[in-house]
């Protein structure tokens, strides 16, 4: 990567798109004049440009300076406003680098919600396997470094925190100071730097949410689409998880949540890798939708394992991840890289969650 000296005109990427992501870098010239107000760096509105009335979600930014991504070093100037129409572009003292924040690319590029106010940060959680973090939002309701502890992460539609990971900004150009801010400040080592680069190669297109580091970890669903769901894993190797959903398959529910795999702890599996299907949380009200159907797979409960009925007797989802196959490779990756053995309480962000018994 090589840092680029900022000029007087601000730059202005072409889009590379992404889910949840960043914009990508080869630049062309933003000819209005930038004006200072308040700190934050803003397009002008001379009355000399014809198109000065209309808000132009590719040209028009603001600009920050931030001083950390540790959450336990933030101060009140640290405080970001994302909301509305212009894409926020962060920047670190001494680094000539920066990044620009969306919310979500999609046709047109969608901006940040309103309201969205709080802190950068960089955010591993204590059971994280070697390459996982990320940069996410804290939402806050005030601009004191105090009330981080009292807010929540911003998050995306399918209910999963919005955030950039760790191979991500590792490997695309534009989020150099990210980089560099992460290193200076100790948070990451370049070892991780260096590994994620080597792991991705030319690969730029990221879903972070379903993208997985280790088991336990969270990712969306949807009951009652399509026929399979694919996961991204992040290990020693890349592997991609293609698995049969049986949801979306039988389509007997609709709705959606959030799931993760578990290790059976069932005494019918002893010394036996064996995986199932917890739905951690509900984020669409499930909704039967083929009552015949729903005899074979059960309503899905937050809280509980993904039930089938087998021959009338209900079980929950399983998988044997010693199975020659890649969905079993790619399983056994996220195995090995979790702490063993196993936790009897599970952290998943900032809420943990029993493995209870087999229902």
């Amino acid at each position: 990567m090589e840092n680029q000296t900022p000029t007087n005109n601000a730059s202005l990427p072409q889009t590379v798109m992404l889910h949840f992501g960043i914009r990508l870098a080869n630049c062309a010239r933003l000819t209005r004049p930038a004006v200072f107000c308040r700190g934050i760096l803003t397009p002008s509105t001379d009355s000399s440009d014809k198109n000065s009335s209309k808000v132009s979600f590719a040209s028009d930014r603001t600009q920050r300076i931030l001083s950390t991504l540790n959450p336990s070093k933030l101060r009140p100037e640290d405080y970001l406003d994302l909301s509305g129409p212009l894409t926020p572009k962060v920047t670190f003292p001494y680094l000539t680098s920066g990044a620009v924040l969306v919310y979500r690319f999609a046709r047109p590029p969608r901006p940040f919600p309103s309201n969205s106010r709080g802190f950068l940060y960089y955010f591993r959680d204590p059971l994280a396997a070697p390459l996982e973090g990320s940069i996410r939002f804290r939402l806050t309701p005030d601009d004191t470094p105090l009330s981080f502890n009292h807010g929540h992460d911003l998050r995306v539609p399918s209910g999963m925190p919005w955030q950039l990971i760790l191979p991500q900004i590792s490997t695309h150009m534009s989020q150099r100071g990210f980089c560099d801010q992460l290193l200076h400040e100790k948070l990451v080592t370049q070892e991780q730097l260096s590994e994620c680069t080597q792991l991705v190669g030319d690969r730029r297109r990221w879903v972070p949410s379903l993208t997985l580091f280790r088991l336990c970890q969270e990712f969306p669903i949807h009951f009652e689409a399509g026929p399979a769901i694919t996961l991204t894993i992040v290990s020693g190797t890349l592997h991609q998880l293609h698995l049969p959903w049986v949801f979306g398959r039988l389509r007997a529910w609709s709705g959606s949540g959030i799931a993760r795999f578990e290790p059976s702890i069932s005494p019918a599996n002893p010394g036996k890798r064996i995986v199932h299907i917890r739905i951690v949380k509900i984020t669409e009200p499930v909704v039967c939708v083929d009552e015949k159907r729903s005899q074979l797979v059960y309503r899905p409960v937050e809280g509980q394992l993904v039930m089938l009925n087998r021959e009338g007797a209900a079980e929950p989802w399983a998988y044997d991840i010693e199975r020659e196959t890649t969905r079993g490779a790619a399983l056994r990756a996220l195995w090995d890289v979790s702490p063993s053995p196993f936790p009897g309480k599970l952290q998943s962000g900032h809420t943990s969650l029993s493995i209870d018994s087999v229902v």
